[in-house]
């Protein structure tokens, strides 16, 4: 396929297989993205364009990905405070953790945010710059030092699910994402035990990645107190809300790709949950955006709830999105939860993706919306709120504060 080929079909896609075709059907402007599409263009720079073009429907549920690519990464990661951008993560030595970032490629932060105000968040708070960064020169730091960004290949990071003792009555589980069932089982296996002895469970999903809402289903069992299902929780969190669901022939064609890859790698149980989804993809393949009463969902799993853990604190932060979004979501539900920190990343009115696949990289893109959009209910780029907000502060660069509060304030 030539670059413009690549270009228009992600277009085509965008217009037709994307469940917010019509949500959004004003926002996009491929003619000037088009013009920009060269036969001379590498991968980068074609990569480039489509997600600049991408980045007008705000939806981080459409992303390009290159398989067996490593690909250039930031060498650090920020959270906005006032005017200043912190690094609280960083793979630079000249640019350490707590650094103040004043100024990108001259201009100021409130300069640069008033510059990209419709790819920002509204809430400073809630906003990821590393998009825009990846695109500028140098920083500024508070001390008048200007520093290039260097982009470096590095690998994945190690994704964290485990457990800690805090105390005889008090434990902390670590969740950075959704993504396999297998180690989610394993470590409910392991801890059953612990979990039903004790008074305070801590969950931190404040770095979650997502992934599939099936695997966190097992926890929930843990998280309310008595006997129920799903659709009675959703009933009272949603009630009148449904998901539905772009039917399209290249919709069941891309799905049914990543389905055989993850269903390969997985346990039956997720093998058996995605087949059923797969079979009302196909029932209704020619349908378009629609939701039905006989399609699949995962609303009648039944939830066995346990007495113990009596309180469980669930910490939260914008790095909470998908699956991530949903687990906060539900979780509030249940009397014995309380939610603390900040809002969650809000990358869920459109979800369970679907993958175009090219010769260099694969288009990943949403499949199902939430009627909750319809009822002005919708939470991308917002998020869900926490019980208690604690505003961020550079005071959390140095300090645990969430989990702190937790353990001064809420368990007795």
């Amino acid at each position: 396929m030539t670059n413009l080929e690549i270009f228009d079909r992600i277009v085509h896609v965008m217009h037709h297989d994307y469940a917010g075709f019509k949500d959004k059907a004003t926002w996009d402007h491929p003619d000037a993205f088009r013009q920009q599409v060269t036969t001379s263009l590498n991968t980068d720079q074609l990569s480039d364009i489509i997600e600049d073009y991408l980045a007008d429907f705000k939806d981080q549920h459409c992303f390009l990905y290159r398989p067996n690519h490593t690909e250039l990464r930031m060498p650090f990661f920020t959270q906005r405070y006032q005017n200043t951008l912190y690094v609280t993560k960083t793979y630079d030595k000249k640019i350490p953790v707590g650094s103040q970032i004043v100024a990108i490629d001259d201009h100021s932060i409130e300069a640069m945010a008033q510059l990209y105000k419709t790819r920002l968040a509204a809430d400073i708070e809630h906003q990821e710059w590393s998009p825009l960064l990846r695109k500028a020169h140098a920083v500024t730091l508070a001390n008048g030092r200007t520093l290039p960004i260097k982009l470096s290949k590095r690998d994945d990071p190690q994704i964290r699910h485990d457990y800690e003792q805090l105390s005889s009555t008090t434990g902390l589980m670590t969740l950075e994402d959704f993504a396999s069932a297998i180690p989610m089982n394993h470590l409910l296996e392991e801890y059953a035990e612990k979990l039903s002895q004790l008074d305070n469970l801590i969950i931190d999903v404040r770095i979650n990645g997502g992934g599939s809402d099936n695997v966190y289903y097992p926890l929930l069992n843990w998280l309310f107190p008595n006997s129920t299902t799903l659709n009675t929780i959703f009933n009272n969190i949603d009630p009148d809300i449904v998901q539905e669901t772009n039917y399209t022939p290249t919709n069941l064609r891309n799905r049914r790709r990543i389905f055989n890859e993850f269903a390969s790698e997985d346990d039956q149980s997720t093998q058996t949950y995605l087949n059923t989804i797969l079979n009302d993809l196909k029932r209704h393949e020619h349908a378009g955006l629609a939701h039905f009463s006989d399609s699949f969902d995962d609303e009648d799993t039944v939830i066995s709830g346990h007495a113990k853990p009596t309180h469980v604190y669930v910490l939260c932060d914008r790095k909470c999105g998908s699956s991530g979004d949903n687990f906060i979501h539900i979780t509030c539900a249940s009397p014995k939860v309380t939610i603390i920190g900040r809002n969650s990343a809000g990358v869920i009115d459109y979800a369970n993706e679907a993958a175009e696949v090219f010769p260099t990289f694969e288009f990943w893109y949403p499949t199902t919306r939430t009627t909750a959009i319809d009822q002005g209910k919708g939470v991308d780029n917002i998020g869900y709120a926490p019980d208690i907000h604690i505003p961020w502060t550079p005071k959390m660069l140095t300090e645990d504060v969430d989990l702190n509060y937790v353990l001064k304030n809420l368990i007795q």
